[in-house]
């Protein structure tokens, strides 16, 4: 029977985050997990070159005991290559788990998730923001978040769940990871029902949102799983490019509906970042030189605010890990502070004014019209637009820019 008691996690300290096991199914027929705090290193220079494709170096603690004071433990400094899941939480239907022998809930899309992960991932360490991330703990919420792009930049690989199968998506997974970038394959598969099955699995919401882009981006290794099936993300991509250009085949008119490709929020992603700074596939996860800083923050911010969020402040916040400074350091090198506690029309403020004194206009592409253009746009994702609120963006950035532009003709 499923214990009473109700999971409670313990407080974690800077630079830990907590892994979590599923164990293999079991007879009772409940999800059964563990979960541990373990110390992650402040800088990658603290990678072991010895141990290639693993996480880092860890230290860690059980979940219900903390470690006395100056007390080694023998697991100290062990290798943990850790998976990372990229999912959607989906609609707010619980259901119970067990963690640590002790009641814990989780939504429905996460659930199905670790019914497949008890035969695939069976004692794997996992990172999954809803279990080990405290939600009710606003301080330690806002520090995971900050630290997010370094957790899925270091895990050994990100597992994008598209969620349960369903609608045929079966033969849509079947259908890429054979494919891939085949065009003459890509025209012979292409039937009505490998047509309907396709759009079914990039119809899906997790395509749209926004947590993705940073969550894929920063990672090497992207598996996308759906129900049992799985395809790499080099087969994604390649299938994603080559439908597209055979549906703008003008010799190849009835295989047009592949079109609707270009709607999926994938194939946005994935045009921006190889058309914006890619070259090849081997460095289609790093973010371009050229667009790190204030000027790159902005730059995310106004091609993806459209992607969507259930908390609006996650339209900034989401994006912010993507262009912190380069000498990625402690949590706090951020060029926007990440804090739920305010509101989201603080937020938009305190991240607008913030880009927009950080960013030399001197060299700007942009003048004032298009920043106050950029600032309704994103007051409008947010769902925070008022004239007054426009007034002052208006206001902040003729004097922003004219400030700049005085240092710049003094010196």
């Amino acid at each position: 029977m499923m214990e009473k008691a109700v999971f409670e996690q313990t407080p974690l300290d800077l630079n830990q985050i907590r892994l979590l096991k599923v164990h293999p199914n079991n007879l009772e027929g409940f999800i059964s997990c563990s979960i541990d705090v373990y110390d992650i290193p402040d800088r990658e220079a603290s990678i072991p070159t010895e141990l290639p494709n693993t996480a880092l170096s860890y230290k860690c603690y059980t979940e219900s005991e903390s470690m006395a004071e100056g007390e080694v433990d023998e697991r100290a400094y062990t290798a943990l290559p850790y998976i990372a899941l990229s999912y959607t939480w989906g609609p707010i239907y619980l259901k119970p788990i067990l963690l640590n022998r002790r009641r814990f809930m989780v939504r429905q899309n996460l659930y199905d998730f670790l019914m497949v992960a008890q035969k695939r991932y069976a004692d794997s360490l996992l990172w999954v923001d809803q279990i080990c991330i405290n939600q009710t703990d606003i301080n330690e919420k806002n520090y995971q978040v900050r630290i997010m792009h370094r957790i899925y930049r270091r895990a050994r690989a990100v597992v994008a769940w598209l969620g349960a199968a369903s609608n045929n998506t079966d033969i849509a997974m079947d259908l890429i990871s054979r494919i891939g970038g085949h065009r003459l394959e890509v025209i012979r598969a292409w039937t009505e029902e490998n047509s309907s099955a396709v759009r079914a699995l990039f119809a899906r919401p997790y395509w749209s949102r926004i947590w993705i882009i940073q969550e894929i981006h920063c990672n090497n290794d992207v598996i996308f799983l759906c129900g049992e099936k799985e395809a790499k993300w080099r087969q994604v991509d390649a299938f994603v490019h080559t439908a597209n250009n055979v549906a703008h085949d003008d010799s190849l008119g009835s295989y047009v509906p592949l079109i609707f490709l270009q709607e999926s929020g994938l194939c946005f992603y994935l045009n921006n970042m190889k058309n914006t700074h890619k070259k090849t596939y081997n460095d289609i996860f790093y973010v371009a030189r050229s667009k790190d800083g204030f000027e790159g923050l902005r730059h995310y911010v106004y091609h993806y605010c459209h992607f969507e969020s259930a908390d609006p402040r996650d339209k900034i916040y989401a994006l912010v890990g993507l262009a912190t400074i380069r000498n990625e350091g402690s949590a706090g090198e951020f060029l926007v502070d990440i804090d739920y506690n305010k509101t989201v029309e603080q937020v938009f403020r305190n991240f607008y004014t913030s880009v927009l004194a950080g960013t030399d206009h001197a060299t700007s592409k942009l003048d004032p019209i298009q920043w106050c253009s950029f600032g309704r746009r994103l007051m409008e994702k947010m769902g925070i637009y008022s004239e007054a609120l426009e007034e002052e963006i208006k206001r902040l950035t003729e004097e922003n820019t004219y400030s700049q532009t005085l240092v710049s003709m003094k010196s």
